[in-house]
């Protein structure tokens, strides 16, 4: 996906996600970006390349799940994840830098459906 596309689909509300590496063993790894509500009140880039207010606050959360776990006969509770990592970040830059620190970029992020994300 494209960084603009990327972008436009945060800025208008929708999360997106990627597989990273998981820290256990038997384990799946997500990273998830979550635009706050505040977000959904920037309207969305309708031309490329068009200027996007640094002020958007995301929600960066990393999590694993044991394979074990991630059968289709089974809801996923709270119990069931291990959060590794959550952050709150204010901006573009500020999500680069924070999914840079995965070995993330912004065109890397997906609709979490593309990645098999659980929840």
């Amino acid at each position: 996906m494209t960084p603009e596309t990327s972008i436009a689909l945060l800025v208008s509300g929708k999360p997106l996600a990627a597989r990273v590496a998981a820290r256990h063993t038997e384990s799946q790894a997500w990273l998830a970006v979550y635009p706050s509500h505040a977000a959904t009140h920037h309207h969305a880039p309708t031309i490329l390349n068009a200027p996007v207010p640094e002020s958007i606050p995301f929600l960066v959360r990393v999590f694993e799940i044991r394979d074990s776990l991630l059968t289709s006969e089974r809801w996923l509770c709270e119990a069931d994840i291990l959060r590794i990592h959550d952050v709150r970040v204010e901006g573009v830059a500020a999500l680069g830098e924070v999914l840079g620190s995965f070995g993330l970029s912004i065109e890397a992020l997906v609709q979490p459906w593309m990645v098999d994300f659980p929840l």
